[in-house]
């Protein structure tokens, strides 16, 4: 891999259905700097399904665990909307970048927030 790759975790991953799997890791692994490194589901059961389903071996039921990885760079948050501050922050707050779809939680009080973090976060509308 070269030095310039990023480690990409995903929060949200379902192994048959959602974002992550019909649209962020098609596209991630077309992207030729991005490495999916870790994956993290609602539960135990599901995480190893999605790291089966999609090569991955770290896999997570705790959020947590994945943001605090050294080897993450970039966490793809692909939960449903209401979730997003929660897991955009932890990202955050562990010096990871950010990715959300949708409005991310994204009130003006947190945009500010998240703005003024060392690690931005990048918001789609």
């Amino acid at each position: 891999m070269p030095e310039s790759t990023l480690g990409v975790g995903i929060i949200g991953v379902s192994p048959v259905r959602g974002w992550a799997a019909t649209a962020h890791i098609p596209a991630l692994r077309a992207l030729p700097n991005y490495e999916i490194r870790a994956l993290s589901a609602h539960s135990e059961g599901s995480a190893r399904a999605a790291g089966e389903a999609f090569g991955v071996g770290a896999v997570f039921s705790d959020h947590e665990e994945l943001v605090i990885r050294p080897d993450i760079d970039v966490v793809s948050v692909t939960v449903r909307a209401p979730l997003h501050r929660e897991l955009v922050s932890a990202a955050l707050e562990a010096g990871r970048r950010s990715t959300a779809s949708g409005h991310s939680g994204a009130t003006s009080t947190n945009r500010e927030r998240w703005q003024r973090s060392p690690r931005r976060m990048a918001c789609a509308p």
